[in-house]
């Protein structure tokens, strides 16, 4: 999904092209080599992509955010994405603000400030499972249905 969103944003007619050399001992998903080769996604390890582990709310905030810096800023790196803060103002911080990682902040209020990951009715962002029994009930995980809309409210937005 970060592939298209940021080859559509972008307006790049080129498809991105794969890693020359797949780094992941886990998966050889051309779309993982694509979205590691333009810096978009680096994996949970040197050789680890992971590609069965859940998805959580707050990875898909950060993921997306690396789109649109990418996007704005040509020199943005994965490495350098403290050097590129974004500009927005951040709504009310969510009830649940404490669980939200460090790593994950900008990104999930990026993504809210602008409409397109949004918060629940009880005031939460549920970024991340805190609790077994959180994991038990699915409270941060993002489903592929939630992420396809997530990307077209991106677009639509951020466009």
């Amino acid at each position: 999904m970060v592939v298209l969103t940021y080859q559509n944003l972008s307006g790049t007619v080129v498809p991105v092209p794969p890693a020359e050399s797949n780094p992941f001992t886990d998966t050889k998903d051309v779309y993982a080599r694509m979205a590691y080769n333009i810096g978009l996604m680096v994996g949970t390890s040197a050789t680890q992509f992971d590609p069965n582990t859940l998805l959580t709310r707050e990875m898909a905030a950060t993921a997306l955010t690396r789109v649109d810096k990418l996007r704005t800023y040509p020199n943005w790196t994965f490495a350098t994405d403290g050097d590129y803060p974004l500009s927005y103002i951040a709504p009310a911080p969510f009830v649940d603000h404490t669980y939200i990682s460090s790593w994950a902040k900008e990104g999930v209020y990026f993504m809210a400030a602008n409409g397109i990951i949004q918060g629940f009715p009880d005031g939460t962002f549920r970024p991340r499972n805190v609790t077994s029994d959180q994991e038990l009930i699915g409270y941060a995980t993002a489903t592929r249905e939630q992420a396809i809309i997530i990307a077209l409210r991106m677009v639509e937005n951020l466009r």
